[in-house]
């Protein structure tokens, strides 16, 4: 018998994910001889390729089995109704994150699709094949025309699984990609677990739910042996699913591991990982042996706060970490020069656009200059959250919404399989209007501060005049409206587009560079813009700060002349020598020089094209304050 296996993402320049779900689904599947010696792989796909095209030419199949999530939902859906048209008899199969594992009405819903798993899908994907064509009874097994099982069960022994590493599968499914193109065409990234679970119960999240409450390890020799296999064969980028990296000792002993292997061979160049939300030590220690070692694995260190007001942090069941010890720590990166980040959503339960400016503050008091990543509420299927009682109890109001990431491109020809997300467009604490105008501040805030645009104004004004970021980032887009300047068209047309993205009517983002352009989040977009004018934008703020807090022409010129020099330009070689203002650089970098070095970490780089440097600084690389250059004394 012959199966197809779909886990497909977006494909960027010459980025190709390995398929790790349905392949490791797979790998256990072939551990039973029914299965190995009577199933046959015909195809592996990877990425959203043309439907019609591929089903037209496609042998027939026994089965096709997808592996769901947001980004390819849609697609998925679409692939299957168009392979039961051509081939009525054949079975579809289907699992992920994206499937509800509460929902008796999924297959009235979802039709295109035969036999659904619900949760992991290891051991009972293998009884499916190994029993093929026979239904089996498994609580993880939803059969069309049958019950809905009653309770979803976890895998509770990890050592019984089979990583395709290991077996071979992923060398198979690379050879067969290579007699397509070269392999220097291909920039090979994967996802990679060493455990699962979580001991949190974020009711925003998936792996908040009980289902995922215990935490259950991989071997740590078969981990070890994966990593080999990554360096060995030029990995570039590993995304660790894994949902508190540092959270165990292990993981400090796994860090260096991976550390000694791109030392010895160059990869994995990024070990990208989801950090803990506690055991604050290990987090460090882990950084800055990164740091030490100059292999660049992170992109920063995350404080997950999602919120600072306390009616919020008991509606979503979470806690953060005490203020003192964030602020220490804080500290601690910055004294090492390690990039952080603080991550909130928006709009939370019982959180207000006040109480969103103030969590804002709270996070910048608290020394958090590298990075805020501000994201919107989204519901998946198994969220905690979109209990019907939770939903009713905080009245929230989803919408789907098109598109699902933050930064994505629709190829031509693929418009049909635009992805869905269930986006909250207000709660009872924040109506529609108030959600946008939550979402505008942190356009605004995010821009100016954390994309560095007027960081050190805003520096010189909390430190000079005792004011707070919040209300100056406030009394700017005030100042703004006012004149109807070049910033406030960006304002404008921005709170139309989230406007007309939460209405479902255009897709999540914005193109700067033509029609074929990526869609860019909305605040990048806007730091393109300003990129692309900088001119104009600084003028602005020299008279902002003239005309609303009354510094003279001479001072505000200077924090803006600092400024400029200071963020980042690909057009400039570093290291260079600027003469600066004396009092404000003492004022804002508390160096007291007039002549500064400015260089940037990534010094070696260079760009051949505004749409390579933008990349780095407002969506690669913002994590780690790419905008922002290193400032140190000449002379005394």
């Amino acid at each position: 018998m012959k199966i197809i296996l779909v886990q497909v993402g977006d494909e960027f320049d010459k980025n190709l994910y390995l398929p790790y779900a349905i392949s490791s689904v797979w790998s256990y599947a072939i551990t039973n001889k029914k299965v190995s010696e009577n199933w046959q792989v015909e195809d592996v796909i990877m990425s959203k390729i043309d439907i019609d095209t591929y089903v037209d030419k496609m042998p027939e199949v026994d089965v096709v089995a997808f592996s769901v999530y947001i980004w390819n939902n849609e697609y998925c859906k679409n692939f299957a109704v168009k392979l039961k048209e051509k081939f009525p008899n054949i079975k579809i199969i289907v699992g992920g994150p994206q499937i509800p594992r509460k929902d008796p009405y999924f297959f009235k819903n979802h039709p295109m699709f035969d036999i659904a798993v619900l949760g992991e899908g290891e051991l009972c994907f293998e009884k499916i094949l190994a029993n093929w064509p026979n239904t089996i009874q498994d609580s993880n097994v939803f059969y069309k025309g049958g019950k809905l099982p009653d309770g979803v069960v976890r895998v509770q022994y990890l050592d019984k699984l089979v990583s395709p590493i290991a077996n071979g599968f992923y060398d198979w499914i690379m050879k067969n990609e290579m007699r397509k193109r070269p392999r220097k065409e291909v920039l090979w990234n994967i996802a990679y677990e060493t455990m699962r679970g979580c001991p949190y119960h974020c009711s925003f999240c998936e792996i908040g739910a009980s289902y995922f409450n215990k935490v259950k390890m991989f071997d740590i020799g078969t981990v070890y042996k994966d990593i080999d296999w990554i360096a060995e064969n030029k990995i570039e980028f590993v995304q660790v699913v894994d949902s508190n990296w540092g959270m165990f000792e292990r993981d400090l002993d796994i860090t260096k591991y991976v550390i000694d292997k791109k030392l010895q061979t160059g990869y994995p160049k990024v070990w990208n990982v989801t950090w803990a939300k506690n055991n604050s030590e290990r987090l460090f220690e882990i950084s800055l042996l990164d740091r030490k070692a100059k292999t660049n694995l992170f992109k920063g260190v995350t404080f997950a706060y999602q919120s600072m007001t306390e009616e919020t942090l008991k509606a979503i069941d979470r806690f953060n970490l005490d203020e003192t010890k964030i602020k220490y720590f804080l500290d601690m990166y910055q004294k090492y020069d390690i990039p952080t980040y603080s991550e909130i959503i928006w709009p939370l339960p019982m959180e207000t656009v006040e109480s969103l400016k103030e969590t804002v503050e709270r996070i910048v008091d608290l020394g958090q200059n590298d990075w805020l990543q501000a994201n919107h509420l989204q519901l998946l299927p198994n969220v905690p959250m979109a209990d019907p009682k939770v939903i009713e109890q905080y009245k929230i109001e989803v919408k789907p919404t098109r598109a699902g990431t933050d930064w994505h491109k629709i190829s031509k020809g693929q418009e049909q399989n635009t992805e869905k997300q269930y986006t909250v467009i207000s709660t009872s604490t924040a109506n529609f209007e108030q959600v946008i105008e939550g979402l505008m501040f942190l356009w605004s805030f995010v821009n100016l501060y954390y994309y560095g645009w007027f960081y050190y104004g805003i520096k010189y004004l909390k430190k000079k005049k005792g004011l707070k970021a919040k209300d100056v980032v406030d009394v700017f887009m005030s100042y703004c409206t006012e004149k109807k300047n070049f910033i406030y068209d960006e304002y404008k047309l921005t709170k139309q587009m989230y406007k007309d993205t939460l209405m479902g009517k255009i897709y999540s983002g914005r193109q700067i560079f033509g029609d074929d352009d990526l869609y860019w989040e909305l605040k990048s977009a806007t730091s393109i813009i300003f990129y692309k004018n900088k001119d104009d934008v600084y003028r602005i703020f020299k008279d902002f700060l003239i005309e609303e807090y009354g510094l003279s022409e001479e001072k505000a010129d200077a924090i803006c002349e600092l400024n400029q020099e200071i963020h980042y330009d690909h057009n400039k070689t570093y290291p260079y020598t600027a003469q600066l203002n004396r009092e404000i650089v003492k004022d804002c970098l508390d160096i007291d020089a007039s002549a500064v070095e400015i260089d940037h970490w990534d010094n070696k780089k260079k760009y051949n094209n505004l749409f390579d440097a933008v990349q780095s600084l407002f969506h690669f690389q913002r994590k780690n304050r790419y905008w922002k250059c290193q400032v140190s004394s000449v002379n005394p």
